[in-house]
């Protein structure tokens, strides 16, 4: 509590203690009590999205790229419906993939399924070949 009465203080940023959550994580279950009972925040529950970005005590696994699986599948069959050229499809997956990746691959490393599920729904889209998995 020091430490964000001192950063509200340099700051002058404050928090809401009804709007706020701690989470804990490797925190012996004595050492746990101790820190809610001075904090006075209810206890946070893991996984945890913040800004569409799954946060964990652990590592990521590949169901929690799904959000973002998905939005490239959506993005996808959205075009799906309109005669293309060979160019614009590709600058179409090329400006997806790097404005969707972008924020999800500077947190996390991307698991090989995820990346051969995104391969696969772009080269369906590129040639053309049935649905999307």
């Amino acid at each position: 509590m020091t430490s964000l009465e001192t950063f509200e203080g340099v700051s002058g940023l404050s928090f809401n203690p009804a709007k706020s959550s701690i989470f804990l994580a490797g925190v012996k279950e004595d050492r746990k009590r101790s820190i809610l009972e001075r904090v006075g925040f209810p206890e946070g529950t893991f996984p945890v999205r913040y800004l569409g970005i799954p946060l964990a005590p652990t590592s990521v696994s590949v169901k929690d790229f799904f959000p973002f699986t998905d939005a490239i599948d959506q993005f996808i069959q959205k075009w799906g419906h309109h005669s293309l050229s060979y160019a614009r499809k590709v600058e179409l997956i090329r400006s997806v993939i790097q404005g969707v990746d972008g924020f999800w691959f500077q947190v996390f490393p991307m698991h090989d399924a995820v990346h051969r599920k995104i391969r696969s729904s772009c080269t369906q889209f590129f040639w053309g070949v049935g649905r999307l998995v």
